[in-house]
């Protein structure tokens, strides 16, 4: 049992979910719209995908995407589709700000799906695990077990889980202290940051392209 190792990973999920990315914000609007249930399983999903990718990271799967330009090209263009659909949905989607708490239809499994796919398919977020996975380790240790590499992933998707449910309840408790109208303004924002990511993620897409066919 690596104490140090857990520890280390704890902290490690606590302060990537604090990155304002799309799962952050996603989380946040889903707080501030439907509540902290909502919120809480947004962040479940996505701490879920962290907690996944940091353990692929220790069996080498990781550094395989990295040399592999074909599968981030692939991961480009989905999470930039990605984000672009989620982004024009919040602009085309009716709300209505008349009740104290807006219900969500989704069933919970669906959002969960949701934040995890939107995780694990975000080459950020898997360039991220590759790089810490060896940051964590302690000095004094040569080599991983699986049982503790499974624990270490637990910590990351609890450290992870940690940080996205706080942010869930902020988001759930900002709601009670803005009007309606600011919080459809806030709405449009979180639109317009996801449909900016989509477009950054576009953009390496052509990048990554260009780098395979030796344009660049």
């Amino acid at each position: 049992m690596n104490f140090i190792l857990y520890r280390n990973c704890f902290l490690v999920g606590l302060s990537a979910a604090t990155a304002v990315g799309p799962i952050f914000v996603l989380v946040f609007n889903r707080g501030a719209l439907y509540g902290f249930k909502k919120g809480f399983i947004t962040a479940l999903g996505a701490a879920i995908g962290d907690g996944l990718l940091f353990g692929l990271s220790f069996i080498g799967l990781l550094s395989f995407l990295e040399t592999s330009r074909k599968i981030v090209i692939a991961m480009d263009l989905v999470v930039s589709i990605l984000l672009i659909f989620i982004g024009i949905r919040m602009f085309t989607k009716q709300q209505s700000y008349d009740s104290d708490k807006l219900e969500c239809k989704e069933p919970a499994i669906v959002t969960i799906a949701k934040s995890f796919i939107l995780t694990i398919i975000n080459p950020i977020t898997i360039f991220f695990f590759m790089f810490i996975s060896v940051k964590v380790i302690p000095e004094n240790v040569v080599t991983i077990s699986h049982i503790d590499s499974l624990i270490a992933s637990s910590m990351i998707s609890l450290g992870s889980l940690t940080t996205f449910s706080t942010i869930a309840i902020s988001a759930r408790n900002l709601r009670k202290t803005i009007g309606q109208k600011q919080l459809h303004l806030a709405t449009y924002a979180t639109a317009v940051a996801f449909i900016i990511l989509g477009v950054y993620f576009s953009f390496d897409l052509v990048k990554q392209i260009a780098k395979y066919f030796c344009w660049l």
